[in-house]
């Protein structure tokens, strides 16, 4: 997107900007903050991984987990309704929550964890996306965001 053809008007843009962000939120701050070259390395990782040459790195896996569980956590605020407890949103979520392959199963969601999506520490989200992405992957929360941000050198 950063190298999009200066053709394209600016709502495509925004619109394909829109769709990003929606199918993996965090996409467009990572756009933004890799340099260029850090992209195509990644690009170039990702396609020997679907080739079959390789197996994923681990700043991937990360990833895959945090788009997972914040797009997660981005449709279960919006399905909160007046809910204005942990409680209150697990039992809401019962009826509505349909979690994709990638996210967390509606049994990985208890009252307690909930509370930290209605009123995540300092207000921010990431913060509890990476503290569930750590669960997942057995990690420290401060590695998930080095393998997410890390910009591998070329020696």
């Amino acid at each position: 997107m950063r190298l999009a053809d200066a053709a394209v008007d600016a709502r495509t843009r925004r619109d394909d900007m829109r769709r990003l962000a929606a199918r993996f939120p965090g996409a467009l701050r990572e756009i933004a903050a890799l340099p260029m070259e850090e992209i195509d390395r990644r690009i170039a990782a990702l396609d020997a991984v679907v080739a079959g040459e390789t197996g994923p790195p681990p700043w991937a896996e990360c990833l895959a987990c945090y788009h997972g569980w914040m797009r997660a956590a981005l449709r279960i605020r919006s399905l909160r309704g007046a809910a204005s407890t942990g409680a209150a949103l697990a039992a809401r979520l019962k009826s509505v929550y349909r979690p994709e392959p990638d996210e967390p199963a509606l049994d990985r969601l208890p009252p307690a964890l909930l509370e930290g999506v209605l009123r995540p520490a300092g207000g921010r989200l990431n913060a509890w996306v990476a503290a569930r992405v750590a669960e997942d992957l057995g990690l420290p929360p401060a590695e998930v965001e080095e393998r997410i941000w890390q910009v591998v050198v070329d020696p």
